[in-house]
Order: structure tokens, then C-alpha cells, then sequence
């Protein structure tokens, strides 16, 4: 059974004002509470948008153009999962920013109405702040599970990674000549005459 504000907050006396104090302090906490929330979701919303627009930037600065056959394509893939994470992150940041709306427009909203329905404000209060924390912590899971779906697909062209096929593309597209060069020649002229001129010449291989 809930209990309700208007059977449990009354004076001892007609001039007793402690149950209005008690509920005025109550909703001026809840405020506090929900302007707490919105920093909170701002803040994580201003994270968001930073952390995904760096994970943007950095794959689109990574280079590896160097790099030929499949483990490019890896890295290729790895590039274009990175963009595509932190694509998602800026998205997931203004999804949060409505969040932060909703509740300065409720906040809005029970300004005008704080003097008519308190128990009422309060009621609704608690239900918001428990749905926006729950979507929150909603949006936070798929995000995990979006990142861990996009490394999977890096995991996938990873294991199409072949060492040695690598390595045949390249000695098929940069091989020079299949055969090494004849040995050099070695004269020796350590054999002198007497007159001091060359004598017999040796050849070695």
C-alpha cells in the first residue's frame, strides 16, 4: 500500500509548519538530484562525442599503404571498423544530449506545477529519474555490443591473414631475377720476377 504525503505530514499544532518544510526540502533535493543527472549525462554526452570523433580521426590518419595482400585488407578493414565505432559513439552522444532535454523539459514543466501536486511531482520524479538512469544503461549495453560486433568483423578478415600468400605477392609483383650473380674473379699477382715485373698469372674461382 503506498502511503500518501497528505496523511503523513501534519503539524502538532495549526501553526506547526515541520511536514511543509519537510516536503519543500524533499523537492528542493529532487531538483538538485535531477540538475545532478543532467551534468552527469552532459558530461558523458561531451565524452562520447570526443572519445568517437578522436577514433574518427585516428583511423583516417592511419596509413598502411605500404602494405600489400591480405594482411592489407586486414588492416583496411580494422581502419573502417575504427571510423565506424566511433561514428556510433558520436551517435550514442546525441542520443544522451535528448536525454538531457527530457529532463530539463520535465524540470520545466514541474516548476509550474510544484505548488499544485507534490506527492505527485515527486512520484514522477523517481519514475523519470529511474528511466532515463535504465535507457542510459541500455544505450551503454548495445554500444558494447555495436564495438564488439565491429571487432568481430576485424577478428573475421584476420583470419583470412595468410603469411605465406603475402609474402608470394610480393615476390611475384617486386622479383628481380630468379638466378644470383656468377662469382667474381680472383687474379693473384703475387708471383714476381726478379726484375720486379708480373710474373704467371693465377686465376681462381
Amino acid at each position: 500500500m503506498a502511503l500518501l504525503f497528505c496523511d503523513a505530514f501534519w503539524g502538532t499544532d495549526f501553526t506547526d509548519q515541520s511536514g511543509y518544510e519537510a516536503i519543500l526540502q524533499r523537492l528542493q533535493d529532487g531538483r538538485h538530484m535531477c540538475k545532478d543527472v543532467e551534468e552527469l549525462l552532459k558530461m558523458r554526452a561531451l565524452a562520447e562525442e570526443k572519445y568517437g570523433r578522436e577514433l574518427v580521426a585516428i583511423a583516417r590518419k592511419a596509413e598502411g599503404q605500404t602494405e600489400i595482400g591480405t594482411l592489407k585488407a586486414s588492416f583496411d578493414k580494422l581502419k573502417t571498423e575504427i571510423e565506424k565505432t566511433g561514428n556510433m559513439h558520436i551517435q550514442l552522444s546525441e542520443r544522451i544530449k535528448e536525454e538531457v532535454q527530457k529532463m530539463e523539459a520535465f524540470r520545466e514543466h514541474q516548476r509550474e506545477q510544484r505548488k499544485k501536486v507534490f506527492q505527485q511531482q515527486e512520484s514522477e520524479r523517481i519514475n523519470i529519474l529511474r528511466c532515463v538512469l535504465w535507457d542510459h544503461c541500455n544505450l551503454l549495453s548495445m554500444q558494447c555490443v555495436q564495438n564488439d560486433d565491429c571487432y568481430e568483423e576485424v577478428r573475421k578478415i584476420l583470419e583470412q591473414c595468410d603469411i605465406v600468400s603475402d609474402n608470394n605477392f610480393f615476390i611475384k609483383m617486386k622479383k628481380t631475377a630468379c638466378r644470383p650473380p656468377a662469382p667474381i674473379e680472383f687474379q693473384s699477382y703475387s708471383d714476381v720476377d726478379a726484375n720486379g715485373g708480373v710474373g704467371k698469372v693465377e686465376t681462381k674461382r
